[in-house]
């Protein structure tokens, strides 16, 4: 898949953020869980790393683009949580 060969995982970046969460969902859809987990995981290191909903202040679009996709990494693993729970 084209997206993934353009994936810098040594980039830690909003775009890589981005990246790693359109492939997730993409991988979702597929069924294929392994990959699922895995750009889901990366994404959420990724946001750690850059502290996303603090990170992106400079204009109001940048700071729109970090609550969204930290709302985004909240429901990810709220959701995660809630299957390993059951």
């Amino acid at each position: 898949m084209q997206a993934e060969n353009l994936l810098e995982l040594h980039s830690v970046s909003i775009v890589t953020l981005q990246t790693s969460l359109l492939l997730g969902a993409f991988y979702g859809t597929e069924g294929d869980s392994l990959r699922e987990n895995l750009y889901y995981s990366v994404a959420c290191r990724i946001a750690s790393l850059i502290d996303v909903p603090h990170c992106l202040e400079d204009t109001p679009l940048e700071k729109e683009l970090g609550i969204r996709c930290g709302f985004l990494i909240y429901m990810i693993e709220d959701n995660r949580v809630l299957l390993i729970a059951k």
